[in-house]
């Protein structure tokens, strides 16, 4: 009874930690994008996402989940909660297979729970806590499969790896090193020839059941990402090491104080250099080791360890020549690093080293998400431009914002509350195109325009008060707002005809 409650314990923490302060933070424009996807119908949008940069599986999910409670900030938000903790169920499951105690597992869970990356993207309206969840569960079942090759286990690894990749396609990053785990302990000896051979049709019916995606795929990665530039050595090394920073102390600590930042870059030194030295012991012992079993703790943890540093290892490639942020797109691989960490932890023969170490992991995480709920904003904050522009709205304005897709935060905003607002109007994609519709809609008179500093094309952003001038129209007020401390502004300008 009382392992039961010791491992009860970290899913309570995890579920109240989720969901305390799940609306406190604005929808910003990805999950805005979220949402506007997911109230299309099924075939608009697998269109819409073949023509973006992700898969379609999370939108349908998010569709169907929104019909049955609702699109609110909390419902949209509960969805990645939900897969959050799922997939807590399976670190239980894997830390069972590698672990001889319910502490050590409590401590993995509890890291886990108290995770601010992990709180962060389970208060978003975006694919990566469903990602997480079906990439555990692709690697729970490629476990099981190992210790029992039967039909179950196949079928359920194919089901959670296709959807896995029709989520996001770093799930590729875990399906790659499975494929290096299978060619490890063949070569090992630890499975012989007959048990790669049945494998193999759940391992390629993966990858035949995305057939009908596969294309798509291919041309999404070749056409990328324009914003993702690549990166000076000095920017790319700084970014590896953000990765470990961000996992233990989230996103917000770069807004504190010189103590704060300075404990986060000692504790980070710290993890890095024990999880590396005792990383490439495990290597050593693992290939040292005369085990027939595939299964064994040891070398179930080396999965572990390679489901970590294997993605995490392409990740930093891809992003030296296309900068990506490690901790959002990689956050899919943070268990397997709390997991290892743990396991690093108890196989130190002093306690109170092995305790103290795992009270820093504890504290460093409860620090990181404290900063994470002590700050009220993620990016393209427009609730402050929504309230100024709400107070001196005039019934017959018009609001037309560019890029025109970051109106799309005003739709919301209209449809979930009783305003005077109406949503903004689209009069173009460019600001050319904007200023030619004005000239032929003279029934504008007044305008709220507004241009977002955080897009890709700022070009012409700060001759528009001329360009309106040109149209006839004349300037009444003007309001920089900053959306992130120091970094993103928007401006908000008033303008009526003559």
């Amino acid at each position: 009874m009382k392992n039961r409650i010791l491992i009860i314990i970290p899913f309570v923490i995890a579920l109240v930690l989720r969901i305390i302060f799940i609306e406190q933070k604005n929808l910003w424009f990805d999950e805005i994008y979220s949402w506007n996807v997911s109230q299309a119908n099924l075939k608009v949008i697998i269109e819409m996402a073949a023509g973006d940069i992700h898969p379609p599986f999370y939108y349908i999910v998010l569709k169907f989940w929104t019909l049955l409670f609702s699109d609110s900030v909390f419902s949209l938000r509960m969805l990645s909660v939900i897969v959050s903790l799922t997939g807590m169920f399976f670190i239980y499951m894997i830390c069972r297979k590698i672990f001889k105690t319910d502490l050590e597992i409590f401590f993995v869970l509890l890291l886990y729970a108290v995770s601010p990356l992990n709180i962060y993207y389970s208060q978003e309206v975006r694919m990566f806590n469903l990602n997480l969840f079906l990439c555990l569960g692709s690697v729970y079942f490629f476990i099981n499969y190992l210790s029992k090759p039967n039909v179950r286990n196949g079928l359920f690894y194919s089901a959670f790896t296709v959807l896995a990749f029709y989520t996001h396609y770093f799930a590729f990053l875990i399906f790659f090193t499975q494929a290096v785990i299978l060619l490890i302990i063949f070569i090992k000896k630890e499975v012989d020839f007959p048990f790669i051979r049945n494998f193999l049709p759940y391992y390629l019916g993966v990858m035949i059941l995305y057939i009908p995606w596969f294309g798509k795929f291919l041309y999404q990665v070749n056409k990328g990402q324009p914003w993702r530039l690549p990166q000076e050595t000095y920017q790319f090394l700084l970014n590896t090491f953000a990765f470990f920073k961000e996992t233990f102390f989230g996103y917000y600590f770069y807004y504190e104080g010189s103590i704060i930042f300075a404990l986060v870059k000692y504790v980070t030194l710290f993890t890095f250099i024990f999880f590396v030295v005792l990383g490439l012991r495990l290597v050593i012992q693992t290939f040292k080791s005369k085990s027939n079993s595939p299964v064994s703790n040891n070398n179930i943890a080396f999965y572990v360890l390679l489901f970590f540093v294997i993605p995490l290892a392409i990740g930093i490639i891809i992003s030296f020549k296309n900068y990506i942020l490690l901790s959002r797109y990689l956050s899919i691989i943070v268990p397997y690093y709390l997991i290892i960490l743990i396991f690093f932890s108890f196989s130190i023969r002093k306690n109170y080293i092995t305790y103290a170490i795992v009270v820093i992991f504890t504290l460093s995480s409860i620090v990181g998400t404290t900063i994470t709920f002590s700050h009220d904003f993620k990016n393209n904050d427009y609730r402050g431009i929504i309230s100024y522009v709400e107070k001196s709205y005039d019934d017959g304005d018009v609001i037309t914002v560019d890029p025109h897709y970051n109106g799309w935060v005003f739709d919301y905003y209209c449809s979930h509350n009783e305003t005077v607002l109406k949503p903004p109007m689209n009069l173009g994609w460019r600001l050319s195109t904007k200023y030619d519709s004005l000239s032929q809609k003279p029934e504008i008179k007044s305008l709220w325009f507004i241009t977002d500093y955080s897009a890709l094309n700022k070009t012409g952003y700060d001759e528009v008060s001329s360009k309106m001038s040109s149209l006839g129209f004349e300037l009444e007020s003007t309001k920089v707002f900053s959306l992130i401390p120091d970094k993103v502004k928007v401006k908000v300008e008033y303008y009526k005809r003559r």
